[in-house]
């Protein structure tokens, strides 16, 4: 069963290259291009702010197919990307941004969590306790919509199988990719009004930036904002402190699922 919740062209996506990208609404233009996994998380082209968002298929808890038609929004949407429910960075940085998702409601947003996790592995399902929605991308159709889809190399993937973690099994697929942890939101007209994406999965968009770029894009619409680096947002966090924060949460934490090598190195 297909539902339509989210036509659009397929658009132009910024430079490789790119660390990261937090940018308010731009009224950029492209032409299309085609979706793909890129060779690593640094070469990722995320959909830019003022671009439409393409068509693109994603899984309930369920496993039903949404097609999410951006064009059709009944309302604005904040979508989240995660690598997983394995992932302690993903689970300290959700549990932040689920602070902050009660407020995003009340501003009129639907809230989205999308990972490639396949649906049995989704932890929440669609509880009525809380107001956000987990998805499935077992297939990276979404994330390469938005263009953060990348490919693990063969010997990091040998890592995480080594620790037990084996993500094609995750997600029921043999793409061996993840997506860069980003943040966008989206508004009624399927256009992209903010994102944020860095290829270095240790530093995540705090909820008050969220937060103030979802107050600024509701009155943002015919407007155009210039691009702006996070030391520029004015309700932002310090960037290294909030990283040595979540380290030190991570260490201190228990996860049902291993931590790869790749991320000890850096988490421990």
């Amino acid at each position: 069963m297909r539902r339509n919740i989210l036509p659009a062209m397929l658009s132009s996506r910024s430079r490789p290259g790119l660390i990261v990208l937090l940018i308010m609404t731009l009224g950029l233009g492209g032409g299309p291009v085609l979706a793909e996994i890129h060779p690593a998380a640094e070469q990722v082209r995320p959909l830019l702010p003022g671009m439409s968002v393409p068509i693109f298929e994603v899984l309930d808890f369920k496993g039903e197919k949404i097609n999410v038609e951006a064009a059709k929004l009944n309302k604005a949407v904040v979508l989240t990307f995660y690598r997983g429910g394995w992932c302690p960075y993903c689970n300290m940085h959700l549990a932040e941004l689920r602070t902050a998702e009660a407020e995003l409601r009340e501003l009129g947003f639907d809230v989205w969590f999308i990972s490639p996790d396949k649906p049995e592995l989704l932890a929440e399902g669609d509880h009525s306790d809380y107001g956000y929605t987990l998805l499935s991308d077992p297939k990276m159709n979404a994330a390469q919509a938005f263009g953060i889809a990348f490919r693990i190399n063969d010997e990091d993937y040998q890592q995480y199988v080594g620790f037990g973690l084996d993500l094609n099994d995750r997600s029921g697929d043999d793409h061996q990719a993840l997506p860069a942890p980003a943040s966008f939101i989206v508004g009624e007209d399927g256009k992209v009004q903010f994102s944020y994406v860095n290829p270095d999965y240790t530093v995540r968009l705090a909820p008050e930036v969220l937060l103030a770029a979802a107050r600024t894009a509701l009155g943002a619409v015919g407007r155009r904002f210039e691009s702006c680096h996070p030391d520029q947002v004015s309700l932002r966090s310090d960037a290294a402190s909030r990283q040595g924060a979540l380290r030190a949460r991570v260490r201190s934490t228990r996860f049902n699922a291993p931590v790869a090598q790749a991320d000890r190195a850096s988490a421990f």
